[in-house]
């Protein structure tokens, strides 16, 4: 009976690797136009994917996590994404040591990721952490109180896209305007949950 769960065990871990390699381990929420595609890594991840070959293999990003609102025609794909902050507020706390290897605490509101466990101190007018463990609320991922506005300008598509990132929306509709984008074009797809 063991060397049957013996022999099973690696060929089932080999079904579910070729499965994750051959489909994505990602779902997809479906296709957009020409070769971009709106893919879903969970429920509130999704981002925007150009893949001219179909292989997940070949899957670039266009626009990173977390697309909540996309529009398109076949000229245009508009869409909203709120980042993640998680990254920018790690590489605050742990890119920068001092002769002991502790870190700098370059923005001291920044304690509030720090752990339990963590202690700071000051040394030369720095601030210093010690430990390189913190936590990452859900509320860095995403931040919900910052917006960027995109649009994907695909009149040119035989000679490649243009993709222009705006971080306020009054910048966005100004180039809609000067861009041509009709004004008619709405989201199509909408998560409010993320609004």
């Amino acid at each position: 009976m063991s060397t049957i769960k013996f022999l099973l065990l690696p060929a089932a871990l080999c079904l579910f690797l070729t499965g994750c390699i051959l489909f994505g381990a990602n779902e997809s929420e479906g296709h957009i136009t020409k070769d971009f595609y709106l893919k879903r890594w969970d429920e509130r991840d999704r981002e925007i994917i150009f893949n001219v070959t179909r292989d997940p293999l070949n899957e670039n990003v266009a626009i990173q996590k977390n697309a909540f609102a996309v529009g398109h025609s076949s000229d245009f794909i508009i869409a909203k994404q709120h980042p993640y902050k998680d990254q920018e507020v790690y590489s605050r706390l742990f890119s920068e040591r001092n002769f002991r290897w502790h870190y700098e605490l370059k923005d001291p509101a920044d304690t509030i990721f720090l752990i339990r466990e963590d202690s700071i101190y000051t040394e030369n007018d720095k601030w210093y952490h010690k430990l390189d463990r913190w936590t990452s609320p859900d509320s860095l991922k995403p931040y919900k109180k910052l917006t960027n506005y995109f649009i994907i300008d695909l009149r040119n598509y035989n000679e490649g896209y243009k993709l222009y990132k705006f971080e306020s929306e009054e910048d966005f509709n100004n180039k809609r305007v000067s861009l041509g984008v009709p004004a008619d074009l709405t989201y199509s797809f909408y998560d409010k949950a993320l609004e």
